[in-house]
């Protein structure tokens, strides 16, 4: 536990690394080694870097958020092994409900009030617009039932990244927001979408699981270190 108090956060990055590079060389089965021990880890971590007798509630969520993330990389890693929709629909809609409690956890740090919330304005708007003109990219191949897992997700996300912007008004936890929250779900919006690129776009490029796995990762360990931070005390 003390390793992982102190350099977590560092094995993380080599178990992350070292999926990344097992992905780039097509060794899928032997990332059940590394990736299934990617959420593990930062659950780990945030259980011995928080307080123990406190924040029960949202402890709770957050140990859910993971659960969710985890079995979600589970079932995405049985899509790489088996290039199966349903592993990779079901990888999806858990990952989603992984948003879902986020931000939930988000509207317990601030709430939106309807008549100053500019920040969740603007980051709805931009994540609606980017969505449109991804959406007519991919448009162009068939994307079956999938096109309403997109519309699903995009309204998951949507309302996810206003809560994640709307932290930025408080002044206590701006810096979280700016550091730790809103650039990780940014970086996790941009995970989903190369999984989209990747299963409709670009097949057979190799080292595209890889730059999927790396901004997931990167997204996760962001948002993870800021809920740490948020109930250390």
């Amino acid at each position: 536990m003390k390793l992982i108090k102190k350099y977590g956060l560092i094995i993380f990055w080599i178990v992350l690394i070292f999926d990344c590079l097992l992905s780039m060389i097509n060794k899928q089965p032997l990332r059940i080694y590394t990736k299934s021990i990617l959420m593990p880890i930062l659950a780990v971590y945030f259980f011995v870097n928080t307080n123990k007798s406190k924040h029960q509630n949202s402890k709770s969520l957050v140990y859910f958020s993971i659960l969710f993330s985890w079995l979600a990389d589970l079932f995405l890693l049985q899509n790489d092994l088996n290039s199966s929709d349903m592993f990779l629909t079901i990888g999806i809609c858990l990952l989603l409900a992984a948003f879902i409690i986020y931000g939930i956890m988000f509207r317990k740090m601030q709430s939106i009030d309807i008549k100053d919330c500019q920040e969740a304005f603007l980051s709805s708007v931009a994540v609606i617009i980017l969505s449109v003109i991804f959406y007519s990219v991919l448009k162009r191949v068939p994307l079956g039932s999938y096109k309403y897992l997109f519309f699903v997700g995009v309204g998951i996300m949507t309302v996810v990244m206003a809560f994640a912007a709307n932290i930025f008004k408080n002044k206590i936890r701006t810096n979280m927001a700016t550091k730790y929250y809103i650039p990780g779900f940014i970086t996790l919006i941009i995970s989903m979408c190369i999984i989209m690129i990747h299963k409709f776009l670009i097949k057979e490029v190799d080292f595209m699981p890889a730059v999927i796995v790396l901004t997931y990762g990167f997204g996760q360990l962001l948002i993870i270190r800021g809920f740490t931070k948020y109930l250390k005390a």
